[in-house]
């Protein structure tokens, strides 16, 4: 396994996640792996991110268990998505630390 996720020529490879946490999470690379020029772009060509400022990053791997509890916002089996949304909504366009609770107790009861 650990073999098979090195040799993919992807810039962010999510083992048991979507691939696109890479980004939300900020710190790791999020790009095309290197050495790809216009004409054959495969994976894309340059990185953002890279909070740890590596000088020639290769790849991010994000891993995580198979099954995850809670239930994270972007699955469409998040019972409380429409409500967490709002509410998250609401936090980045005024943020206030009593808000914290009811979005915790939100994304728990997912």
């Amino acid at each position: 396994m650990e073999r098979a996720i090195a040799n993919l020529r992807y810039g962010t490879v999510a083992v048991n996640h979507w691939a696109v946490v890479g980004y939300g999470l900020i710190v790791p690379t999020w790009g095309g792996f290197p050495g790809h020029d216009i004409y054959d772009i495969q994976s894309g060509n340059g990185v953002v991110h890279n909070t740890m400022m590596f000088s020639q990053p290769q790849k991010s791997v994000i891993r995580g268990p198979f099954l995850t509890r809670p239930t994270p916002l972007w699955f469409a089996t998040n019972r409380q998505a429409h409500k967490l949304g709002q509410k998250l909504t609401k936090f980045e366009a005024s943020p206030s630390p009593w808000q914290i609770p009811g979005l915790l107790w939100l994304a728990i009861r997912g």
